[in-house]
């Protein structure tokens, strides 16, 4: 978008340079489309900023995590703990949903990049994965059957729960 932009003003076919007159109406709409143009750069590095502080928070939590599941020794896994920090936090209110929002769904976008390494890892045991193979692929397949139904009931309990949270506030 920037780019095009940064194009569209320097192309030569551009009528705007090709009638560049110096007069003031010419000037100030050369100056018009250049002032957006800025505006377009510096709202892309304020949604690039605020991402990558999201991100940073999210981040932090999860080394919070991991730093009390090295020292405590919890059987649990840092991810998990979290996971429940995280949920923690929004529910209380130390962190609001905004905070995070769009780091969430930067990550959740590029979900799939983050298997790439998995994927190779597994290619790299083609044996193990030739003679035990039936028993990681039923694991996968009841792991993720697991996932969606918990997904789907914790989702369809919070919206209940919102809805009767709204009745109540608003009748």
């Amino acid at each position: 978008m920037i780019l095009t932009g940064i194009i569209h003003i320097m192309r030569k076919g551009n009528p705007y340079n090709q009638a560049f007159c110096g007069c003031r109406h010419c000037t100030r709409r050369y100056l018009k489309q250049l002032y957006r143009l800025l505006l377009n750069i510096m709202d892309s590095f304020s949604r690039i900023f605020q991402t990558a502080l999201q991100l940073a928070i999210v981040g932090l939590v999860w080394a919070v995590s991991e730093a009390v599941v090295r020292f405590t020794h919890l059987p649990v896994s840092s991810g998990v703990l979290g996971l429940f920090l995280m949920l923690a936090l929004l529910g209380s209110g130390v962190i609001k949903v905004g905070m995070v929002e769009r780091g969430a769904k930067w990550v959740l976008g590029e979900l799939v990049f983050f298997f790439i390494p998995i994927m190779v890892s597994v290619l790299q045991y083609r044996d193990l994965l030739m003679s035990e193979g039936w028993q990681l692929v039923l694991t996968i397949a009841v792991g993720t059957a697991l996932v969606m139904i918990s997904t789907a009931l914790t989702l369809n309990f919070c919206y209940r729960w919102k809805r009767r949270l709204h009745k109540k506030l608003h009748a």
